[in-house]
């Protein structure tokens, strides 16, 4: 969640020992090793290792013993497909897991279910159908009174907005979440939305300013070690010089 994945890899690296160290104890398997599954496929996403992650969450589905796990799994699955570009099939996930999500009620599942669809909805360019969900999305991020949760619903806003051609309400909204980000110490999260912001900076024709949020987020994704992050801040780099050129 703090975005430093160097630390999240090798606190899985611990728990993997001491997963195997105590197998014996648990006989009964009181425990649910999809959790490890789980855990480990959303690092792997983040770190753009996508076809692990999937691999794992089909391994965790397979071994699934409750609705509400399979519906956790399947949240992730739409997650790992959204970050590849398989929009249709995220979608297509999302409404596999909707019937679970919507006989349990429980709040985050349902918080989870519709941001990943209005998610989905706007990198696939329906900005429209993305922005129809907001209300909803925010009004049950509300309700689990999360911080971050709101947080990544002004996100969206922006991202939204800038695809819908407003970028100046775009600008604002992704200047304050990224500042917060900041803030926050989430070192991942804060590249990812000065990406969006740079690349909005660049359809203003703010080319300084595009360069050198460009320099800062390579530094910090070469130091997640998350590289197509690190290829995308200077593919804008370039941009903008070519811009100013």
């Amino acid at each position: 969640v703090k975005g430093d994945f160097p630390a999240a890899e090798a606190a899985l690296h611990r728990f993997d020992r001491i997963w195997q160290a105590g197998a014996a104890a648990d006989l009964g398997q009181l425990l649910d090793g999809t959790r490890l599954l789980d855990l480990k496929a959303s690092l792997r996403r983040h770190q753009g290792r996508f076809e692990e992650s999937l691999g794992l969450l089909a391994q965790a589905l397979a071994a699934s013993r409750s609705e509400e796990a399979t519906a956790r799994l399947l949240l992730k699955k739409s997650a790992t497909l959204e970050q590849m570009g398989d929009w249709q099939g995220a979608i297509e996930a999302l409404e596999q897991a909707r019937p679970l999500i919507e006989s349990h009620g429980d709040l985050r599942a349902r918080f989870g279910l519709e941001f990943n669809l209005a998610a989905c909805f706007c990198d696939a360019g329906r900005y429209g159908e993305g922005e129809a969900l907001l209300p909803r999305v925010t009004g049950l991020a509300v309700e689990l009174g999360n911080g971050l949760d709101l947080l990544r619903c002004r996100w969206l806003r922006g991202r939204l907005a800038a695809g819908q051609g407003r970028l100046a309400e775009a600008v604002a909204e992704l200047e304050s979440v990224t500042g917060e980000l900041v803030a926050l110490a989430i070192a991942f999260d804060a590249g990812q939305a000065c990406l969006d912001l740079a690349e909005i900076y660049l359809r203003q024709g703010r080319a300084v300013e595009v360069k050198r949020l460009s320099r800062q987020m390579v530094a910090v994704f070469r130091a997640q070690q998350v590289h197509r992050e690190a290829l995308a801040a200077v593919i804008l780099f370039h941009e903008a010089a070519e811009q100013e050129r």
